[in-house]
Order: C-alpha cells, then structure tokens, then sequence
C-alpha cells in the first residue's frame, strides 16, 4: 500500500473513533425520546452534551487538520482548543488551559498551537493544566503540561514513518509534517510531572 493511501487510512480511522461515540450517543437518546413519545431531561441533557462534544472535536479536527477556515486568528484559535479540551474529560479527567499567545501571529502558529496541543494532551490521560506561550517577535511556541499522570515519553517526542503508522500517531505525525513544511523543530523535555514541548525554526537551534 502507498504512504498516501496508508496514512489517509490511518487518519480517517483515528478520526471517525474520536467522533463515533458521540455520534452514537446523541442517535441512541434521539431513539429514546422518540419511543418515550415525550421529553426525558435526563435523556435530553445526554444528547446536548453529546451534540456539543460532537461539534467541539469537529471543528477542532477541521481547525487542526483541514483547511484554515476556523483559524481566523487568537480568540478563534483559543476557542477552538479550550472546546476540544472539554470534549476530552471525563469524572476522571479535567482540563484547564493558560492561553498566553498573542495576537497578530501568522495563522500557521496556530495549527502547530492545536496539533502540539493534542499531541500533548494524549499524555494526560487523567487531564491537568496546559500552558500555551507564543509572543510576537519571538519565533517559538511552547506547550507546558501539568498534570498528576503524564505518560512521558522514553526518547523524547518522535513518531514512525507513514508504513508503521497507527490511529494514536497521527497528531504527531501531522506536526512533524507541518513543523517540515516551514523548516522548524520540536524539543520536548519531561521531569517532575511535567512535560514541556517547544516549537521553533531549525536556524534558532
């Protein structure tokens, strides 16, 4: 199988599992509103807290994988994140986001802010706090992470090419790919419970 048509696969398949169960859950409380023959709130409330779950990950995936529509800028990009974050918790997971960008940066800071982002919070399977830094003038983004349970990573971030790729590589895959596009790199360190990962061009180096 080609590269294009095994990582097409690999992000579609990562996609649609991180959209089904909430597709799943607003078309099973539709189909019990609809047998009850009247409104349950407790039903009502799962399918709009489903629905709005479905629409935070939709927008965040066009955002972060597709084309620039919804990166209009800081506020949207902001926006955009601290939704999908919520999207993610759970009773045993919470997240909490210090956005400290500012405005005026080019739009391309703000896809590699979302795929470092996600990459990141997949390491928090219990939530935590992310801290977002981009100043303007200054050529580097940094994501902080916080949190009681982080899965550090042994030798730093990195990711297999297209053929070993899996549905759980694809955020990271995507930011190697953007970061190559404008000849920049990633550093990520990790101690103490906390896991910090910095994006610049290779000239800063």
């Amino acid at each position: 199988m080609n590269d294009a048509l095994f990582f097409s696969r690999n992000i579609v398949t990562r996609i649609s599992h991180d959209l089904a169960g909430a597709v799943g859950a607003v078309s099973n409380g539709l189909e019990l509103l609809e047998e009850g023959g009247q409104t349950d709130a407790e039903t009502l409330d799962l399918v709009k807290s489903s629905a709005a779950i479905l629409f935070a990950r939709t927008l965040f995936f066009r955002a972060a994988y597709g084309n620039e529509g919804p990166l209009s800028g800081n506020e949207a990009a902001e926006r955009i994140l601290k939704g999908y974050l919520a999207s993610l918790e759970n009773k045993a997971a919470h997240f909490s986001c210090l956005w400290k960008v500012d405005t005026g940066l080019p739009l391309f800071f703000f896809r590699l802010i979302l795929l470092a982002a996600q990459t990141i919070a997949e390491k928090m399977p219990k939530g935590g706090t992310l801290e977002i830094t981009a100043e303007a003038g200054e050529n580097k983004i940094s994501v902080e992470a916080k949190a009681d349970k982080l899965l550090m990573p042994e030798n730093g971030l990195t990711v297999p090419s297209v053929q070993e790729l899996m549905p759980k590589d694809v955020a990271a895959f995507c930011l190697f790919e953007n970061l190559k596009e404008r000849n920049w790199i990633a550093r990520m360190a990790a101690e103490n419970g906390q896991l910090s990962l910095v994006l610049e061009p290779a000239e800063n180096k």
